[in-house]
């Protein structure tokens, strides 16, 4: 997509047309095969167009379960053929052990943590439920919270803080997409507990 291309595609998202379309079929390439995280163009685009941030959100979350549901049909009839080969060509085998460790203990736990935040790659757990026969309903479950949380977070934080959060993202991704989450479950966590303790 060259500069001119783009800035009509984010034309038209600010418009509410079809560039908000674009984003679930980004999104769910995404979670597949692209190497290119979403919040790459998300967050330009968020910035762009902050009246349809929720839009945008929706768009890549569910582009996102969408794709990890293609991942883990793959896998499940797959994975055996080709699975462990694509982990080796990607260079993943050390994030697959540690993700496996995760999956063994926590499972539903670990998919929405690995779905949420770097550094394990997402693909991990998606080929790791589909081939082991994880519960589907669950797996889907798991995949909405996470990528949920994750996008509707950076939504809300592109409209509190505008320009801010892409120079955080673009200096240091995993490191601000942690610090941003933390913050939200901190925050959470201290209106219930003063909910609690004013009940």
């Amino acid at each position: 997509m060259t500069g001119r291309s783009f800035k009509r595609w984010l034309a038209r998202v600010r418009q509410g047309k079809a560039g908000i379309t674009g984003l679930f079929w980004l999104s769910a390439g995404e979670t597949t095969i692209l190497p290119m995280p979403v919040e790459i163009v998300l967050i330009p685009m968020m910035q762009y167009a902050r009246d349809h941030v929720w839009r945008m959100a929706t768009s890549v979350t569910l582009g996102a379960v969408a794709g990890a549901v293609v991942g883990y049909f793959v896998a499940y009839f797959f994975m055996e053929a080709a699975g462990e080969s694509l982990i080796a060509w990607a260079g993943w085998q050390a994030e697959q052990a540690r993700f496996e460790a995760l999956f063994d203990r926590y499972g539903f736990l670990a998919i929405v943590l690995v779905g949420m935040l770097p550094p394990i790659p997402f693909q991990l757990a998606i080929a790791s439920a589909g081939a082991t026969g994880y519960p589907f309903a669950l797996f889907v479950l798991a995949t909405l919270i996470a990528r949920g949380i994750r996008y509707f977070f950076l939504a809300a934080m592109v409209r509190l803080f505008g320009d801010h959060v892409a120079i955080a993202y673009q200096n240091n991704r995993a490191l601000a997409l942690t610090v941003l989450i933390a913050l939200f479950f901190g925050a959470v966590g201290l209106i219930v507990y003063f909910e609690r303790g004013f009940a």
